[in-house]
């Protein structure tokens, strides 16, 4: 439930004044304008007899001046004061309770104890589960002594003897093995190293004499082709030596437009180096305080996730056989790779031979855990295997959630990373560099240097070379001399040469002894390595003489002694955690609400102990459609309880339901107080004020002001005496204030009393102030009227 109220300020009409006397209410206007004529045909005629005159007389009003002011709109709900976090905290085992530690009301912190349970039986079975240890122990220790000292030094000694010999000789340099296989690699490293070189030799004097008759050729037989080819390149370099000449002449007299460009790639590397400078300012900073209040949230509510994932799996398992719940697990283990092994094979069509077998596979894992099952008492406990492997895998995944926000927290604490802040800090050196190159640039336009003008200068003069040698080549092309054909057939025979030469060594290497000398470094790696493998059988016949002399027990015997002191540890953690149970502790930071059980009550696993509610609280209340369009999350609230009837409390909007409840129509909004409001407890109402709009410097007049004609709103102002009439056009309303868009001004003297059934141009005097309106002051304008004060 929610109504609407709205603030202003606006000036208050004063009473009406006739004579001496004071009459209030619209209730006595009537007799009021009889007695106002009465008087005046008295007092003008003296009691003579004279025509009459009451349609002359002026119709007494009162006004208000317009002046700009202000105007706000609320929402006003009422709502409940909840807890964010709420438990009815258990016991995990049955017993009695000895001593409580906590009153209803108190706050109480993580881990605070709250109850404590009989534990004498308890600590008894610790102590027995402690002897069993100790007696298992003990015989585990008796069956690990091994034979008599010197039979064991015996032993042990021949193997550290066939071990070093074994050592030495796979030593990973000078060992027999490394160093036949070492020659090995010496020899086909060098075949091959010779036979590439002597491959790439050839290969490279065959181009030779390909590129020299290809030239020769050319030379004594030039295509169109060829002719056209040199002519593209004399008139390539003939361009660039004309580019070259142009940037010369730029450099020398730089244009307007070369200006402007090089300005406007200057102004964009500024505005780069801003950038870079701003990022590594803003990774100096972190971290932020809002950041790490988040961060360090986050991680609490991990940790309580946590401890209650712990709390329900111990649970569990405190009810189940523990050593053979690792048998339970595997064999459901088990059924489910038989399960997707026979889903696999059929979607592949397997043959009906191996789908047999999956299927006799799945049987036999469905028995096994059948088996397992009862072994571990799962039918009597009531806890299936997928409640306990659910279980774990919620452990798993709070531990998992605790890690990562344990690590962001972290991280955020760190501050940025050493990479960040280098490369923020690079990323301001290059903007600088950039910067600094395109200055330089500019500079070069504007005032070029020597060195600017000389490379240019050699730049001409590299094309005019290039230019000059395309030339060269045209006129060789076309007009051949005797000279240039000589050299030309000079290279062809001298690369012919070379090919022969290359030919002639790698056949010599291609049928020389390379292959006997990789032959024979192999035998020697095989042979070296069958005396290691001797070598390692000695050393492994040795070890086991010494395994033999060390035991006088079998393998079985010490595994059945290793189970029983695993079996014995087992029931001692049982015994452990029963006991550490005893105590009921605090699971996060909150309020004990209530208290069901007292001192000496037996306490089982189904009743509650104590309800606890977390702090701070959250304040909750439902809007209606229309409402909910005027919030927004992050909006702020005001809010009172009747215990704090003198205190405004504050807040912000957290969260708005996106979709309304079925049955209310309505929509839940939450709201989270502000400090300060810690004082305040779950469980009880308040009520909530949400401003929605507020104007400043508008025109506000009183609602008494306004009367409605048909479809159109009309307002009454005084003007040189005469009632005028104006159509106004309506904003925010209040109570009991209208805001005026258009139809009145600043200064207009509105009627406010004395409008009803007022004629425009009828005569009206403005009554003068009689102790009433705000404060008691008289108005400014003529007549008593009061004038608005601007808001705000």
């Amino acid at each position: 439930m929610h109504s609407h109220r709205f603030e202003g300020q606006f000036p208050s009409v004063s009473s009406i004044t006739v004579g001496c006397g004071q009459l209030h209410g619209r209730s006595r206007w009537l007799s009021l304008a009889l007695i106002v004529m009465a008087l005046f045909l008295v007092n003008c005629s003296g009691g003579s007899s004279s025509p009459p005159q009451a349609a002359r007389l002026a119709v007494p009003v009162r006004v208000v001046t317009l002046a700009p002011g202000s105007i706000a709109g609320t929402l006003s709900y009422s709502g409940e004061l909840q807890a964010r976090d709420q438990v009815d905290l258990v016991a995990l085992q049955s017993g009695r309770i000895k001593d409580i530690f906590v009153v209803e009301g108190q706050e109480v912190t993580l881990g605070t104890p709250l109850a404590q349970l009989e534990t004498d039986t308890l600590k008894a079975q610790v102590r027995q589960a402690q002897a069993n240890v100790d007696v298992a122990q003990s015989k585990l220790n008796a069956v690990l002594q091994g034979a008599r000292p010197e039979q064991i030094a015996s032993a042990r000694a021949q193997v550290e003897a066939q071990r070093a010999k074994l050592d030495s000789m796979q030593l990973p340099e000078g060992g027999t093995v490394a160093v036949s296989q070492a020659g090995l690699a010496a020899v086909r490293n060098q075949a091959s190293t010779d036979l590439t070189a002597a491959q790439a030799t050839l290969a490279s004097a065959q181009a030779s004499q390909s590129s020299s008759e290809a030239k020769l050729n050319q030379l004594l037989h030039p295509t169109l082709g060829d002719i056209t080819s040199a002519q593209s390149a004399l008139q390539s370099a003939t361009s660039s030596l004309n580019s070259a000449n142009e940037r010369l002449e730029r450099i020398h007299n730089p244009t307007e437009d070369d200006l402007l460009a090089a300005q406007a790639v200057v102004n964009g590397a500024q505005a780069g180096l801003k950038a870079a400078q701003a990022k590594l300012d803003d990774l100096k900073l972190t971290p932020k305080p809002q950041d790490v209040a988040a961060a360090r949230a986050a991680v609490v509510n991990a940790q309580t996730l946590v401890y209650v994932a712990e709390s329900n799996l111990a649970a569990m398992k405190q009810l189940l056989n523990k050593v053979k719940l690792q048998n339970l697990i595997d064999a459901y283990s088990e059924l489910l790779a038989a399960r997707g092994q026979l889903a696999f094979d059929q979607s592949r069509s397997a043959p009906l031979v191996v789908i047999i077998a999956d299927e006799e596979r799945v049987i036999l894992a469905l028995r096994q855990l059948q088996m397992a099952e009862e072994d571990a008492d799962t039918f009597r406990t009531g806890v299936t295997l997928e409640q306990l492997l659910a279980a774990t895998s919620a452990l798993e995944a709070a531990k998992s959630g605790h890690a990562s926000a344990q690590a962001r927290f972290d991280q955020l604490m760190a501050g940025p990373s050493a990479n960040d802040m280098q490369q923020a800090q690079s990323g301001v050196d290059q903007a600088r560099a950039s910067l600094q190159s395109t200055h330089a640039r500019l500079s070069q336009l504007t005032y070029p240097t020597a060195s600017d003008i000389a490379a240019a200068q050699n730049a001409v003069d590299q094309s005019d070379a290039q230019r000059v040698a395309a030339q060269v080549r045209l006129d060789t092309l076309q007009r051949p001399t005797p000279s240039d054909v000589q050299a030309a057939q000079s290279a062809v025979d001298s690369s012919r040469s070379s090919v022969q030469s290359a030919q002639a060594r790698l056949d010599q290497l291609q049928g020389g002894g390379t292959a006997a000398a990789i032959a024979n470094a192999q035998a020697a790696v095989a042979n070296a390595q069958a005396s290691v493998a001797l070598q390692q059988a000695q050393s492994t016949q040795a070890e086991q003489q010494l395994a033999l002399a060390q035991s006088q027990y079998t393998a079985n015997d010490i595994d059945s002694a290793t189970a029983s002191v695993a079996q014995a540890l087992a029931a001692l953690d049982l015994a452990q955690v029963q006991l550490k149970n005893a105590t009921l502790v605090a699971p996060f930071d909150a309020i004990v609400a209530k208290r069901n059980l007292a001192r000496g009550a037996l306490v089982t696993a189904q009743a509650a102990v104590f309800r606890l509610v977390s702090k701070p609280s959250q304040l909750v209340f439902n809007v209606e459609e229309a409402g909910r369009s005027r919030l927004k999350v992050g909006q702020p609230v005001t809010f009172s309880v009747s215990s704090f009837s003198n205190t405004k409390f504050g807040g912000k909007v957290a969260y708005i339901a996106p979709t309304a409840d079925t049955s209310t129509r309505t929509f839940q909004v939450t709201v989270t107080p502000e400090q300060g409001s810690e004082a305040l407890s779950p469980g009880i109402f308040a009520t909530l004020t949400i401003t929605i709009e507020q104007k400043q410097g508008v025109l506000v007049v009183p609602q008494a002001a306004l009367i409605q004609q048909g479809e159109s709103t009309i307002a009454y102002v005084v003007n040189d005496g005469k009632a005028e009439q104006r159509k106004v056009s309506l904003g925010l309303k209040s109570d009991s204030l209208v805001e005026v868009t258009s139809g009145l001004a600043a200064g207009d003297q509105v009627i406010v009393q004395g409008n009803q059934g007022l004629q425009p141009g009828a005569t009206v005097t403005v009554a003068s102030q009689g102790g009433g309106g705000a404060g008691g002051q008289r108005g400014a304008g003529a007549g008593g009227d009061q004038q608005a004060r601007p808001g705000g």
